[in-house]
């Protein structure tokens, strides 16, 4: 979804790329409708269009688009009262190295930061993914269906031969799964979120919020897994794990909502 025509003052700005896209109710650009509308309603729970709330992202945007972007789709006229950061999968995903991940990121803070110097920027860590853990070497091909033959049949009738057991059709995994301690992204992820922490660090308007221990539980195999049943991809958020990431979020968004209005007030009279 682009952003809305200048002149609207919003509460909180929220970019970034596919997921915060299925929050505005558009995929790749266009309306998505009853694929992601029950997703759009839960963001609307949590940040009501009603009170300034708006989401601006596209599907598969890297931290370039999204610089490219704030230049060409007149963010500065919207003027929020905060800005929620939510982008770098996409370049996870393209290849780039985690410190090239965050620099991209810190370019998109610096343009924003340019045209909106009084706006409180929220950081949010990327959550944890284990898409790769599909991308492992497909099992063997079942044998084929036992047929028996009529001698066959008499011989188990004597008691003379055991049917071998066959694998139910569909019962064995397309793919082997490789253990998600040997997951590419999860030390990817925690240098990138590593980098953000420090950017949050190192200015008062930046803030950063990490929601990526809500995604993860204990594991048979490993210390730690993606939680399938919020990510059951390992990469793409289902309804429930949309309402906890929004939830996770909720309440930083509406403490920075009141800091930023309370420091216009406080303001002197002209730089409002």
């Amino acid at each position: 979804g682009e952003l809305r025509a200048k002149g609207s003052k919003i509460k909180a700005l929220f970019l970034g790329d596919d997921t915060v896209e299925t929050w505005a109710g558009f995929k790749n650009g266009e309306p998505c409708g009853k694929f992601c509308g029950h997703v759009r309603t839960l963001f609307q729970t949590n940040f009501p269009d009603a009170d300034g709330n708006l989401a601006s992202a596209i599907t598969d945007d890297r931290s370039e688009n999204l610089v490219w972007r704030i230049y060409q789709e007149g963010v500065a006229s919207l003027n929020p009262y905060v800005v929620v950061i939510y982008i770098g999968q996409a370049d996870l995903t393209a290849g780039k190295d985690p410190v090239d991940v965050a620099a991209g990121i810190q370019a998109c803070l610096k343009a924003l930061n340019f045209f909106l110097p009084a706006t409180e920027f929220l950081l949010v860590g990327l959550l944890p993914r284990a898409d790769d853990v599909h991308a492992a070497i497909p099992h063997p091909s079942p044998p084929p269906p036992f047929v028996m033959s009529r001698g066959d049949s008499r011989r188990k009738k004597k008691g003379k031969m055991e049917i071998p057991e066959v694998p139910l059709a569909g019962s064995q995994p397309l793919v082997s799964s490789i253990s998600f301690a040997e997951s590419s992204y999860f030390s990817k992820i925690r240098m990138v979120n590593d980098w953000l922490q420090v950017l949050a660090n190192n200015a008062d308007t930046v803030h950063y919020l990490d929601c990526g221990l809500q995604f993860l539980v204990p594991g048979p195999t490993s210390e730690i897994e993606v939680s399938a049943r919020l990510m059951p991809d390992f990469l793409h958020l289902n309804d429930k794990g949309h309402q906890k990431f929004l939830s996770c979020v909720h309440d930083t968004v509406e403490h920075l909502v009141m800091k930023a209005k309370s420091k216009l007030n406080q303001a002197p009279i002209g730089k409002k």
